[in-house]
């Protein structure tokens, strides 16, 4: 009689095992049991406490995990959200590609670059930004002057932004103007920004009543703070 029971017993476990994944033949029957024996030994398998459990139910080295190689099966030891936070250490002499700027990106050199990747030592940072509304700021003294350069991990000078930029200047034949930024002489006034100030003079024999007054207009959030003098003949 207890023989039976067992008897029993196994044929109703085979059948609900049958049952539950579809298969209704005795081939059906044998791979349903061995599937279920394999999610089992699935989740029953345990790793150790300075282990980390992959999908594939395989243990690796918990320091495997979101060191930027793959070690389970299915990479899911670099698909973690804290792999994201993680801080690597960057390859010597090298330097950290900042994110790009409102209203414009950074470049290696003519190339493009990618935000949270390393440059190379010497390599120069580029700004281009979206023109004519917006210009580098701070400004540049010249043409590829003050471009930062990644010298022993860290980018010389820092990296501009983008900035509002106000209507170019030039000198006329009775007006002298004068562009700077801080207490730097700009080579000219064709991209003034943000802070930016421009200086006026009357040529010989010229003159400007309100120059006295007002020598000078300021570049504020991509307008200046006031008209632009003109000089007259004296």
């Amino acid at each position: 009689m207890n023989g039976n029971i067992g008897v029993y017993f196994i044929l109703i476990c085979v059948i609900t095992i049958s049952e539950e994944f579809g298969y209704r033949n005795s081939s059906g029957t044998q791979e349903a049991i061995i599937h279920t024996l394999a999610r089992y030994r699935r989740q029953s398998t345990q790793c150790k406490s300075d282990q980390f459990h992959c999908d594939s139910n395989d243990c690796i080295s918990k320091e495997k995990v979101c060191d930027g190689k793959a070690d389970c099966p299915n990479s899911d030891d670099e698909k973690l959200k804290e792999c994201a936070e993680v801080t690597k250490e960057p390859p010597p002499g090298t330097c950290l590609i900042p994110n790009h700027p409102n209203n414009g990106e950074y470049r290696l050199g003519l190339g493009n670059s990618t935000p949270g990747e390393y440059a190379p030592m010497y390599k120069v940072l580029v700004l281009q930004c979206e023109e004519p509304q917006y210009k580098p700021y701070p400004p540049a003294l010249g043409v590829g002057a003050d471009l930062p350069l990644c010298i022993d991990g860290k980018w010389s000078p820092t990296p501009p932004t983008c900035a509002p930029a106000c209507k170019p200047l030039q000198s006329t034949t009775t007006t002298k103007v004068t562009c700077k930024h801080g207490d730097k002489i700009l080579d000219n006034c064709d991209n003034p920004v943000h802070n930016t100030v421009a200086v006026f003079e009357c040529e010989p024999f010229h003159e400007m009543p309100e120059l006295s007054l007002n020598p000078d207009i300021l570049c504020l959030n991509g307008s200046w703070d006031y008209p632009v003098p003109q000089c007259l003949p004296g």
